[in-house]
């Protein structure tokens, strides 16, 4: 019986062995079971960090573009503005240009009476006298001392427009405002 003993303890040791080492495995199981389900954690945040990287990523193109697009419509805008300006600008001048002619015409502008300075030339209408070749103007004034006979002429008051000269006059300081005497005024 000895034999049968012997082998009962073999069997015993393997089974107590085999129990151990499969004891061990499932502890091993475990242990990489945990592991796993970590890392699959890990991927699973990573992957949904990625998305939310990828949605802000596309919000910050869109914000860009529409960025971009008010940038250029302010750079137009900037533009039309300037061309605006250059615009006023070239009005500006040509009317400084304008009034510079038209006071040199009128022998008007740049100059200021003081004593012992030549006063300039006297134009007709400081005078008081027409050439010959020159026709009166004829003003709203003149329309009650014409004879029946005659169609008094419109004037610019009459017509709602003013001439050029007429415009610029009445910007000019009032010493400086041509006078007009027409025959047959008092």
């Amino acid at each position: 019986m000895r034999g049968l003993g012997r082998e009962e303890e073999d069997l015993e040791d393997t089974v107590s062995h085999l129990s151990i080492y499969l004891t061990g495995l499932d502890e091993l199981y475990r242990e990489q079971a945990a592991q796993l389900k970590q890392q699959i954690h890990r991927a699973e945040k990573a992957t949904q960090e990625l998305d939310e990287q990828r949605t802000r990523t596309v919000h910050a193109e869109y914000s860009l573009a529409a960025l971009q697009v008010q940038m250029e419509e302010k750079e137009a805008e900037l533009e039309e503005q300037q061309a605006r300006a250059t615009r006023a600008e070239n009005s500006l001048a040509a009317l400084q240009a304008r009034m510079r002619e038209y006071e040199a015409r009128r022998g008007i502008g740049g100059w200021i009476e003081e004593e012992g300075e030549e006063e300039p030339e006297e134009a007709q209408w400081d005078v008081g006298i027409q050439t010959e070749e020159e026709e009166p103007e004829e003003t709203h004034w003149d329309i009650g001392t014409q004879i029946e006979e005659e169609e008094p002429e419109e004037t610019h008051w009459d017509k709602g427009t003013q001439t050029e000269d007429d415009m610029m006059d009445q910007y000019l300081p009032l010493k400086k405002r041509p006078l007009r005497i027409e025959e047959g005024s008092p």
